[in-house]
């Protein structure tokens, strides 16, 4: 007997008619759990919109509770034709249990017995107090519920109610006389019920649920309920899911192994008849809700199946990696999957933050565990947002991957899963593990919707940038992190908010474009350099290499150089972090760059005429070198005399070392670009030996040197 005639507590859809899988529902769920009776005949007792549920399962027998609406379950139990039963087993329709619950509960022997958790008030991480609160609580002594309600204190009750009951003829009778006295009793609930029934001296058994069930008000009761040791996971969902295939199995305990090991071999062997088997760990700790020891255990491959010696060897390999000889731990068999075409893991956030992406990690080699061993070589990575949806954009074995997983989150209405796989040289995709993420994110978890306006400011400053700007040639732009100032060297490329916002306010803002333009290249300012995108700092190629071109060149040369620049580096990403060298065209050598990196590009008077500008920009940057070096020389002397209050004086230390110092730096550090710049042309024409030019370098001075002949003292 199935009680569903009230509304949902969320929602406005019948439960029994939630979809816990791709086309699994909860009235499908707990039919099938109910297939652990012999004979059995179903009836769904309905009032809120029952038609539809007569709809969806035509082979149901129904009763419609007209009174669905101001009576309670008593209500609709007594509506059903129960009259000539022997036995009732009855079930709210918004829970789901395992057919272990139903097994258990027929073979209790009191008239009525009551299926019921000990482990209530953490059958879930988090549970609020108010959940428990309304809880249907229970006390429990020796096996017998001696009381049950709501009221009951939390201190008191010592198990809930789960909505799962089995009631006998003589039982059935009296609460049918008690509700033909007391028609008050058909708007009660089971506590008031189960609270007569014991008055009347009826005894009532507690069965133990063990776990074994959940109810829709939570997403993570759902999936407790479901992820618990990888066979017990695998087999309640196995015959729910259709994107994936999971194999068939014979798992049992180390206390059943050490019991009966010929039984389990002739099972095993009965039903597994393949040429090779998988033994795999099963423990009870290895995936725990709050913690997982994945890979702690052993799991033997290639077993042959008809090898009994080499199963039971295998099957003791396994049960030793436990180490403390616990009973309770399980052992898992499977047929061995051959023809892998790849095999990898797939978590459903990320472990940092948990953010809302997909990230698949697979291998291609044919191994089943070169991923989840750490063995394999040539790994990949493929990320994708959760929203996203884009089957026409994927490719086939991404997309079959993620149609499976979304298929397992929506089965258990839950999305921090860790899900082991393989694909099939056919395209089927097998499951071989569901579990929980086992990472307890901090207060640094990434919020879904903070994600979505970061990703979707940054989608409506990149349809801007791909424009044409003012003020600046080109008409889209590349973003980088490695060219100019190489931001991700300098300062990551995932940077605090302090440490970006200085060299901002150091660099990238104005001082970058200021220095250049002094030196005698276009004045690109206001633009800045850099881009945040979601916290990211990245270069603005197009603004970069505008500010590489000589500021008294002709506009009509500078769009074809501007253009062909980023023509180069968008065929040719290698060379963002020598941009400097082998993109822009910044000083005078002795090097033909223009016809080496651009030939054709201008006619030969624009040839002559860039190189001019050009020679003009290096000679410059030769005979004005002292003037900055002289400028480095007052930043100490600035830098004695800031005193004061301490904001005051890191206010004025920030102006001492952008006005003074960084400009200063990157006026010089350009005439090291220049100076690079020329030597290597000198090596290209045969002019230098590239070994002379390297023991040159590495006898100048500088900070660096420093650095490695410290390191080399130590």
């Amino acid at each position: 007997m199935i009680l569903g005639a009230g509304r949902p507590h969320r929602g406005v859809d019948p439960s029994a008619l939630a979809f816990i899988s791709g086309s699994q529902r909860v009235l499908d769920w707990v039919i099938a759990s109910f297939g652990a009776l012999p004979s059995a005949e179903f009836h769904f007792v309905g009032g809120y919109r029952v038609e539809e549920i007569m709809r969806a399962f035509p082979g149901l027998h129904f009763t419609h509770n007209p009174d669905w609406a101001s009576s309670g379950p008593v209500g609709s139990l007594v509506a059903a034709p129960i009259s000539d039963v022997d036995t009732v087993f009855i079930s709210y329709a918004d829970i789901v249990f395992s057919p272990d619950v139903i097994d258990r509960l027929r073979r209790s022997t009191g008239d009525v017995a009551l299926v019921v958790d000990a482990g209530w008030k953490t059958r879930y991480p988090r549970r609020g107090n108010e959940d428990l609160v309304h809880a249907e609580k229970i006390l429990v002594q020796n096996g017998k519920v001696t009381a049950m309600g709501t009221e009951l204190e939390l201190n008191h009750a010592n198990a809930e109610f789960v909505g799962v009951a089995r009631f006998s003829g003589r039982a059935i009778a009296s609460i049918l006389r008690m509700t033909q006295a007391d028609g008050r009793l058909h708007r009660a609930g089971f506590p008031e019920l189960i609270g007569r029934l014991m008055g009347a001296g009826f005894t009532v058994d507690a069965v133990e649920a063990d776990g074994e069930w959940a109810e829709l008000n939570e997403p993570q009761d759902l999936a407790t309920y479901v992820l618990r040791t990888k066979a017990e996971t695998l087999e309640k969902i196995r015959p729910l899911v259709r994107r994936s295939k999971i194999e068939d199995q014979v798992h049992f305990s180390v206390g059943q192994w050490h019991e009966n090991s010929q039984e389990i071999l002739s099972r095993i062997q009965k039903r597994l008849p393949s040429d090779r088997l998988v033994v795999r760990s099963s423990a009870k700790s290895e995936d725990a809700w709050g913690a997982s020891m994945a890979g702690k255990f052993s799991s033997v491959l290639g077993v042959s199946g008809k090898d009994t010696a080499a199963i039971a060897a295998a099957i003791n390999e396994v049960i030793s990696s436990y180490g403390d000889g616990a009973p309770d731990h399980l052992v898992l068999v499977q047929r061995m999957i051959s023809a892998v075409a790849a095999s990898g893991v797939v978590l459903t956030r990320t472990l940092s933050h948990g953010s809302p992406y997909y990230v698949i990690n697979y291998d291609e080699s044919g191994s089943t565990e070169s991923v989840t061993a750490g063995t394999g070589r040539h790994q990949k990575v493929f990320f994708a947002h959760r929203s996203a949806k884009a089957p026409g954009t994927l490719p086939p074995r991404i997309q079959a991957i993620l149609e499976s997983v979304r298929e397992l989150e929506a089965l258990l209405h839950y999305d921090n899963l860790d899900v082991e796989f393989c694909l099939t040289l056919t395209g089927e995709l097998v499951v071989f593990q569901v579990r929980r993420i086992a990472v307890a994110y901090d207060e640094q978890r990434a919020l879904d919707e903070e994600v979505e306006a970061a990703l979707s400011s940054a989608e409506a400053f990149l349809e801007q940038a791909m424009t044409p700007r003012k003020g600046i040639l080109g008409s889209k732009t590349i973003f980088g992190v490695m060219p100019d100032w190489n931001p991700a060297e300098i300062i990551g490329t995932k940077p605090r908010p302090l440490a970006l916002s200085i060299y901002q306010h150091l660099i990238t803002d104005e001082i970058w474009a200021r220095q250049r333009a002094e030196f005698g290249y276009r004045d690109v300012r206001p633009h800045p350099l850099l881009a945040i995108l979601a916290g990211h700092p990245y270069v603005d190629v197009r603004a970069s290499l505008n500010s590489f071109l000589p500021a008294a060149i002709d506009e009509s040369i500078a769009e074809k150089l501007l253009e062909a620049q980023l023509r180069r580096l968008e065929a040719n990403p290698h060379l963002h972090d020598k941009l400097e060298f082998e993109v822009a065209l910044t000083c005078w050598n002795f090097s033909p760059d223009l016809g080496r990196l651009y030939p054709g590009l201008l006619s030969e008077e624009e040839g002559r005429a860039l190189r001019e500008h050009l020679k003009k920009i290096t000679w410059n940057a030769i005979l004005s070198a002292e003037m900055h070096l002289k400028q480095v020389e007052r930043l100490p002397i600035r830098q004695s005399q800031t005193v004061g209050h301490p904001l005051r004086a890191a206010e004025r230390e920030l102006w001492n070392c952008r006005e003074i110092g960084t400009i200063a730096f990157a006026h010089l550090a350009r005439r090291g670009f220049v100076a690079k710049s020329i030597l290597d042309s000198l090596v290209r024409e045969g002019l230098l030996d590239s070994r002379d030019l390297e023991c040159f370098l590495r006898s100048l001075h500088s900070v660096t040197k420093d650095y490695q002949v410290d390191a080399h003292l130590v």
